[in-house]
Order: C-alpha cells, then sequence, then structure tokens
C-alpha cells in the first residue's frame, strides 16, 4: 500500500477525516502533501501508527489526559462523545486550559454520579449550584 492508498483508508474511517484528533490531523496532512524525500522515519511511524489505530477502530486521545474528554480540531469538548464546551485554539492547549478542562471532568463525574444528563445546561447548573453553596456558606 502506498501514502495515498493508507491516507484514504484513515479517511473513509475517521468521517473524512473529522474525528481525528489535531495531532493525528496534522500527522495526516503532512504526509498527504509531502515528498517522499519529506519523510522521515519517524513522520512515517506516526503515519503507520495512525493508519493502526483507525484499523483497530479509532479513539482520539483523551483531552490533558482526562479519561472520557475528548476536543475535536474546531475546539469542541465532548465527554463520551457529546459536546459539553468550546474552547478556543490554540489556548485549550496551554497549561490554564488544562485546569479548566480537570474542572470539567470533575463537573462530569459529578453529574454522573447525580443520575443527571452531562449536557452544558446541567453543567451551567452544577455551577451555579456550587457557587451558591460557597455564598451561602460564608
Amino acid at each position: 500500500m502506498n501514502y495515498q492508498e493508507i491516507t484514504a483508508e484513515i479517511l473513509q474511517g475517521t468521517n473524512n477525516g473529522d474525528d481525528l484528533h489535531l495531532i493525528d490531523r496534522e500527522v495526516l496532512d503532512f504526509i498527504s502533501d509531502a515528498s517522499p524525500s519529506d519523510v522521515s522515519e519517524m513522520d512515517e511511524v506516526a503515519f503507520f501508527e495512525l493508519c493502526a489505530r483507525v484499523r483497530k477502530g479509532y479513539r482520539p486521545p483523551w483531552f490533558h489526559g482526562f479519561e472520557n474528554l475528548t476536543i475535536d480540531r474546531v475546539g469542541f469538548v465532548s465527554w463520551r462523545g457529546r459536546q459539553v464546551e468550546h474552547y478556543d485554539l490554540p489556548w485549550a492547549f496551554e497549561a490554564k486550559a488544562r485546569v479548566r478542562a480537570e474542572r470539567l471532568a470533575e463537573d462530569c463525574r459529578e453529574l454522573e454520579r447525580l443520575g443527571k444528563e452531562v449536557c452544558e445546561a446541567n453543567l451551567w447548573q452544577l455551577r451555579d449550584d456550587q457557587r451558591a453553596a460557597v455564598s451561602s456558606a460564608l
């Protein structure tokens, strides 16, 4: 198989690339646009590893390492595949965003613990309730 055939397979297995994580998309785009002499051994390894993950059923990496939290290539953050917030890019990958993502993951787990649907409206309500509890304790 050549790079073009593998690229087509990756695109087919990832909703025309729309499901790819930003870094995975960069790997795919680089290999697709590069001449063979521009592709390093490291680039090729990343490309073939991506292909192997797509063949196994692609799942994007966890956002900032928080299980069940992912981000798409335009900044929509999802919990278990459901959009819950939007982060501006490239800010989403900065240290401050990691702190915010950690809080988001905690809040999503709390909603699940309470038996509530994890969605933007319930996240806002949970945060309002938390703020009210802090205010009343003061």
